[in-house]
């Protein structure tokens, strides 16, 4: 049985952070002033608002995770 790895803390970048896994997974956004979170299949052509501006998001790899803010949330990465 193997061990799953441990969560991964993601330095968010400057507003609007766009984050893509390098494997899937689910990402977690908390804290921070965020204005907007989309989803993206397509390298962030086709943007999908999630509706809600904290949560758990399941990505898969090539997904784009965009997160728009005034302040910085925690964004974590869990691998699948």
């Amino acid at each position: 049985v193997g061990v799953p790895a441990e969560p991964e803390a993601i330095t968010v970048g400057a507003s609007p952070y766009a984050y893509a896994p390098g494997f899937d997974g689910f990402a977690t956004v908390s804290g921070g002033t965020v204005t907007g979170i989309t989803v993206s299949r397509d390298a962030g052509v086709t943007n999908v608002a999630t509706g809600v501006t904290a949560g758990m998001f399941p990505l898969s790899l090539m997904d784009t995770l965009t997160i728009t803010y005034t302040v910085a949330p925690t964004l974590t990465f869990f691998r699948r």
